[in-house]
């Protein structure tokens, strides 16, 4: 976001023409870089596969155990010439000799069964990583047959507790992001900052101040909620605070510089962390929930949340290229005042789970 505002906003200069030329020849030169550099599989180049290693521990293992129990039938099972020897001597072994022999089999016993529990020991410890890696085998402690998951369909992914709340959060919280990502540089083309109207590039360089914030948002959200497992009351608690946020920097756009870019960053980590945190952590423990058993959604559920808050994205820019007219000079309150109403719908949405996750918490 902050490379393409520069970029564009230095483009811009040249004509609009060139905004979409420059952007649509960054993107096919990466892609082409993408299709002739990038490496799907390690084996490609060989190098070996990240889960080589475990699969060959794994194998060893059980091949470790294979000899132990096959000592132990070669001791508790004489062979056919140890058989026909002891025929042959007619069984004329000394009564001394027949105690030795009894006593080293019990030995290579004791032994080998030490042996077969420390490897079945081992392989049941190695099947929690590894087992889940091998095809068609078994699972970690005995053998027994692991199930496929299956794939959750659409309908029954939204009825996973916690995504149909945060999906709409999402469509909220973008709703207000994509529509500081659109339509910020233009407004502040048409605000006098400190006394001063600042042309289209120099407006595009400031507006990044906001995608600044929502880098340290992202951060900040995402260090609270993995250190004290709390997600919706750290993402409600940040869009809560986008709208007097949101209030207070149209109000305080018009006075210094430095005011403006600290206030727009500040509303940047309140509207893109939350944002971050619900599209990233969220969705990847949502897909995972407990209640789903032996079913995988991890992607049907990603998709549903960003898919969502993609709506969001297109309906907020739209809304606010109906307000912002030349015409009326109040549009921009209209806007402010619609951005901070959409955030607070946005913690709403999610109210009820930070109440719960409040209740653990206590």
């Amino acid at each position: 976001n902050i490379l393409g505002a520069v970029l564009g906003g230095w483009l811009l200069r040249f004509g609009w023409g060139w905004v979409y030329a420059g952007s649509g020849l960054i993107i096919s030169g990466v892609g082409l870089f993408a299709l002739f550099f990038l490496v799907e599989e390690p084996c490609l180049v060989g190098l070996s596969s990240p889960h080589h290693h475990a699969r060959h521990t794994k194998r060893r293992r059980r091949r470790r155990v294979s000899g132990a129990v096959a000592a132990i039938n070669t001791v508790a099972h004489p062979t056919i010439a140890e058989e026909e020897t002891e025929r042959l001597l007619g069984g004329a072994v000394a009564p001394l000799a027949q105690a030795q022999q009894l006593q080293q089999q019990q030995q290579h016993r004791n032994y080998a069964s030490t042996k077969v529990a420390e490897a079945k020991q081992g392989t049941v410890a190695l099947g929690a990583g590894a087992g889940a890696l091998e095809k068609g085998g078994g699972n970690a402690a005995g053998g027994a047959p692991k199930h496929k998951p299956v794939s959750v369909n659409f309908f029954r992914a939204w009825l996973i507790p916690g995504v149909a709340p945060f999906a709409f959060a999402l469509f909220f919280a973008k709703f207000t992001s994509y529509t500081f990502l659109f339509w910020l540089p233009h407004y502040l083309d048409q605000t006098r900052i400190g006394g001063r109207l600042y042309d289209t590039t120099i407006s595009a360089n400031i507006s990044t101040a906001f995608d600044v914030g929502g880098i340290l948002g992202g951060i900040f959200a995402g260090f609270v909620s993995d250190r004290h497992r709390c997600p919706a009351i750290v993402a409600s608690a940040m869009l809560v605070a986008s709208v007097p946020v949101l209030y207070c920097y149209h109000h305080l756009a018009n006075g210094s510089l430095l005011v403006n870019i600290v206030v727009m960053a500040v509303a940047g980590i309140c509207v893109n962390g939350p944002y971050a945190l619900i599209t990233t952590a969220v969705s990847a423990e949502l897909g995972t929930h407990k209640s789903l058993q032996n079913s995988k959604a991890l992607a049907t559920v990603t998709a549903i949340i960003d898919g969502t808050g993609s709506i969001g994205a297109a309906l907020g820019p739209l809304a606010t290229g109906l307000l912002a007219t030349p015409a009326d000079p109040d549009g921009w309150d209209q806007i402010f005042w619609m951005l901070c109403g959409v955030e607070a719908l946005a913690a709403l949405m999610i109210a009820r789970l930070a109440w719960k996750e409040a209740q653990l918490l206590n």
